[in-house]
């Protein structure tokens, strides 16, 4: 497989997997509200309270790697790269996606010029 289709793949898993993390809250705050005694609640409010921590520094973590690798991958192609790495850390996954569609439009386009010069 290409290099540009393993990056779709990819690119598709997290963006699914970050959105079915931002549905199963409600889910859960549900849950905890109608289901349980106060006193569970409690208990169990401190532990989605944990779980929503853990994961927003995970998740901070994820944005750092991401910033990081559009910061060398705009270095490679000598583009903006603390722009592309501010853009990284702010919209994670989502900027990966635009930088790898422009990536793969630029690789079309200069196909295409390739084949009107030869």
């Amino acid at each position: 497989m290409p290099k540009i289709e393993n990056s779709a793949i990819l690119l598709t898993v997290f963006a699914v997997i970050s959105f079915l993390v931002s549905l199963s809250n409600p889910v859960v705050v549900f849950a905890l509200a109608h289901y349980f005694s106060p006193e569970e609640y409690g208990v169990l409010a401190l532990y989605q309270m944990l779980s929503q921590s853990s994961l927003l520094v995970i998740g901070a973590m994820v944005n750092l790697i991401i910033a990081f690798l559009l910061y060398v991958e705009a270095k490679k192609a000598g583009a903006s790269k603390w722009l592309w790495f501010l853009f990284g850390l702010t919209f994670g996954v989502y900027a990966l996606i635009i930088q790898s569609v422009l990536v793969i439009r630029q690789q079309l386009v200069s196909k295409k010029i390739e084949q009107l010069v030869t």
